[in-house]
């Protein structure tokens, strides 16, 4: 059963979706027809329809089933280190289905010089569209920082790790007896982070951690690194 993001009214028992590409995608593309079945998510709910109309202009549908959406538990951030636009849609492209949740595009002082202020609203899309296709029914979300400093100042700070191939504790060991309710993933440039940045962190107590995977490019870490702790958190 297909699912799909959709801004659903507060209290409504039918939802009209009227917007042309959705509409184009159920109706020219899936052939989806009358009392076939159709999912729908919003920032809150999981929804089980009924399809009752399809016109050229809208489709509506009866909502049979509505449920809070999941929690994943814990909640990963990316701080991913600014690389080539390509990449970063790839980083998006493999970590929303592992339930990154949120990604911060940032600048640091090795990073290469791409400028991506603004290719954030197709970042964005772009993470919806993920979503809807590997049905993890949230909504991920993609800004950009200009820097380590802009991260530390933000106000609903999660428990960090940075990943540095030469540290002595690995992630798994880190997590293995405590897991926390939200974690962020620093992943730094090809070059590693500078003197700056790891003083930086030294100042927040964010520990350094490695993967026992081995050594990953920079767009794959974000990746491997949500894979183990899904899987630790899951085997809990």
């Amino acid at each position: 059963m297909p699912i799909f993001y959709y801004h659903i009214k507060k209290d409504t028992q039918e939802i009209a979706v009227e917007e042309k590409t959705l509409i184009h995608h159920l109706r020219d593309v899936m052939r989806v027809g009358k009392n076939e079945s159709i999912r729908f998510f919003d920032n809150n709910y999981l929804y089980v329809t009924k399809v009752k109309e399809v016109t050229k202009t809208k489709i509506v549908c009866h909502i049979e089933r509505k449920t809070r959406a999941k929690q994943f538990l814990p909640e990963i951030s990316v701080v991913q280190s600014i690389i080539k636009p390509q990449l970063l849609e790839e980083v998006i492209k493999l970590c929303v289905p592992v339930k990154v949740q949120t990604f911060f595009f940032t600048k640091m002082a090795k990073s290469q010089k791409y400028n991506i202020e603004k290719k954030i609203q197709r970042f964005n899309a772009i993470a919806l569209s993920v979503a809807e296709q590997s049905e993890v029914a949230f909504i991920p979300k993609v800004a950009m920082l200009n820097g380590m400093e802009d991260f530390f100042k933000l106000k609903d700070r999660s428990f960090s790790v940075a990943l540095e191939p030469s540290a002595q504790q690995n992630i798994m060991s880190l997590l293995k007896n405590t897991m926390p309710k939200k974690l962020s993933i620093m992943i730094g440039p090809e070059g590693g982070f500078s003197k700056k940045e790891i003083e930086m962190f030294n100042v927040y107590n964010i520990p350094f951690v490695s993967l026992n995977t081995g050594i990953f490019r920079s767009e794959l870490a974000g990746f491997a690194s949500a894979l183990i702790i899904r899987e630790l958190a899951l085997n809990r």
